[in-house]
């Protein structure tokens, strides 16, 4: 038996929003504008201060018998805060293989605004705002061996899926 696409997709939303400690969730200042007709968004923030707002198109992506193809909507997203760093995931987009479907697919330092193409699957941003405590790390792949096994062995629990 063969891992389909959508396999991939949940596991890669759930190492990315994998989070094993509850705490105190702070509020994010940010307003959307462009075209929001059926787009809808959802934000969460982990334990070391980062926030994520996951944003897809909630629109019918297939019948029973063929692929509706919708294309994406422009949105963009205004800060209302200092930002120090935005990383984008588009936990479906299996662009670099299994391994990379995982990763950022783009950064951002600093902005004031995102301009985002926002489509009926998801799209993760991982939002770091200047004053939070979080220390933002570079992606598994781009880490010396040993840490990105200290890195993977951490982000195993029972709230957490393990990579695979």
């Amino acid at each position: 038996m063969q891992r389909k696409q959508s396999y991939y997709a949940v596991r890669n939303t759930m190492h990315i929003m994998c989070d094993n400690a509850l705490s105190s969730p702070q509020s994010l200042g940010y307003s959307l504008s462009g075209n929001l007709s059926n787009v809808r968004t959802q934000l969460y923030q982990k334990r070391n201060g980062a926030f994520y707002l996951i944003a897809w198109l909630e629109k019918q992506s297939f019948t029973k018998n063929k692929v509706i193809n919708n294309p994406p909507q422009a949105v963009t997203i205004r800060f209302e805060q200092a930002i120090s760093q935005v990383r984008a995931y588009r936990p479906s987009d299996a662009t670099g293989g299994i391994a990379g479907s995982n990763q950022p697919k783009q950064t951002y330092v600093q902005p004031t605004t995102i301009n985002l193409s926002v489509g009926d699957a998801l799209t993760i941003l991982e939002i770091v705002p200047k004053a939070s405590p979080c220390r933002t790390l570079p992606p598994a792949a781009h880490l010396p061996q040993a840490s990105s096994q200290i890195l993977t062995s951490l982000a195993i629990s029972p709230y957490c899926a393990p990579p695979v």
